[in-house]
């Protein structure tokens, strides 16, 4: 049964890497069609008939989520039926992955490095150059007419987006050429770290680069206590998620007039975002305001010359999403899930090598999700499914249950 997930893997991610170039928009349908193709039955059975406590808290806020558009002010369900679909099977691919035997693994390691490679090369090249490639396609198929800085901010932008998937994508991949223990491969591992800074940090969004720094850290934190690093940073999510409105309130109000002014353009209007949706948190505390709620909310207001939108689309903040969405009783579900989860960490010990991989792909996502993007993006959500099955299959023996002498 795994002969269709090894052929499935060699198509699936070097066409996740193309997608991620092309801004993203692909990597759902990828990950998702990937899972339907080679999803082993029995394995499925195995978990319905016996779901773990986080896997049972998991289904109950994926069930909140999608109820909660029933009082939604968004007309358009677009939204809950992709949740409702294509998350199960976001989350069955990595499982399918740490499944694998090793003889299917060792095949597909070669896949993974290429795949990051060529991806992180393309997306590096469009950003140090200007992104010739995206704006002509912009220009000559899609028929923008804007000036070139107004397509260069757009390029940057769809570029921005899918840094996310090469860059956690390359984490498995440095891990794969710098154990394969050689002097050139080890080089070419360091090659690809570099790049992939140098790449986080040319697309224009700060928060690439944050990302990048922050996962370097946990990804370390990881190496040196593995499952207490996994286990500490899912804990504090779940509390800071819980928390999130208290925290956002006080932290705001303690920030200067002053400061605000002299924040670059981009970060003041996170700010006055964030401002914002704590208050429209606090009209509907416990149930929130529906899944999507933010399309359906419009305010503006003058910012250094400008008038700009103080809900577009999201609230850039994964937390604050939660709770102007789904309130209290979301944010407490998906918390307990969090904390179940690393529960189940502690119980399965997974291996040192897989702690530090997962560390620092899922602290990437988080920091995008927190900053940027919105949380409940199909696009990113398959891009963290295709990578951590990445790292399943880097992750050396033949499942996740390793100890932790590897």
């Amino acid at each position: 049964m795994f002969a269709r997930f090894l052929w499935t893997l060699r198509v699936a991610l070097p066409l996740g890497g193309l997608f991620a170039v092309a801004g993203g928009l692909g990597l759902a349908a990828t990950a998702g069609l990937a899972t339907l193709v080679s999803l082993p039955p029995r394995a499925l059975y195995r978990v319905v008939r016996n779901p773990s406590p986080a896997l049972i808290a998991a289904g109950l806020a994926l069930a909140w989520l999608v109820l909660s558009f029933a009082w939604s002010p968004y007309d358009r369900p677009d939204q809950a039926i992709k949740l409702a679909l294509l998350t199960p099977l976001f989350l069955a691919l990595p499982f399918i992955a740490h499944r694998a035997p090793e003889e299917v693994r060792v095949r597909l390691r070669p896949v993974v490095i290429v795949s990051a490679i060529l991806a992180l090369i393309m997306i590096t090249f469009e950003g140090l150059a200007g992104a010739p490639v995206t704006i002509s396609y912009k220009i000559g198929v899609e028929g923008y007419a804007s000036d070139r800085q107004d397509l260069l901010t757009l390029a940057n932008r769809m570029l921005g987006r899918g840094a996310l998937f090469v860059e956690i994508l390359a984490i498995p991949a440095i891990i794969l050429l710098w154990r394969a223990g050689t002097r050139p491969l080890r080089v070419a591992a360091i090659a690809m770290g570099v790049l992939a800074l140098v790449a986080a940090s040319t697309l224009a969004t700060d928060a690439n680069l944050v990302s990048a720094l922050m996962a370097i850290a946990l990804a370390a934190s990881a190496w040196r206590w593995p499952v207490r690093t996994l286990q500490a940073g899912l804990v504090v999510v779940a509390v800071v998620l819980v928390t999130a409105p208290f925290l956002f309130g006080v932290c705001l109000r303690l920030v200067p007039d002053t400061m605000r002014e002299s924040l670059p353009f981009s970060w003041a209007w996170r700010v006055e975002i964030w401002d914002f949706v704590v208050d429209l948190i606090g009209e509907k505390p416990i149930f929130g305001h529906g899944l999507d709620s933010a399309r359906a909310i419009t305010a503006t207001q003058p910012m250094r010359g400008f008038d700009v939108d103080l809900l577009p689309l999201h609230a850039h903040n994964a937390a604050l999403s939660i709770w102007l969405d789904t309130g209290f009783a979301g944010a407490l579900l998906i918390a307990a899930t969090l904390v179940l989860t690393a529960r189940e960490i502690g119980r399965h010990v997974p291996g040192r090598v897989l702690c530090m991989m997962t560390a620092g792909m899922v602290t990437y996502w988080l920091v995008s999700v927190m900053l940027g993007f919105g949380l409940w993006q199909e696009w990113h959500h398959g891009a963290l499914s295709l990578a951590l099955a990445a790292a399943m299959i880097a992750a050396p023996g033949p499942g996740v249950a390793k100890d932790l002498r590897t």
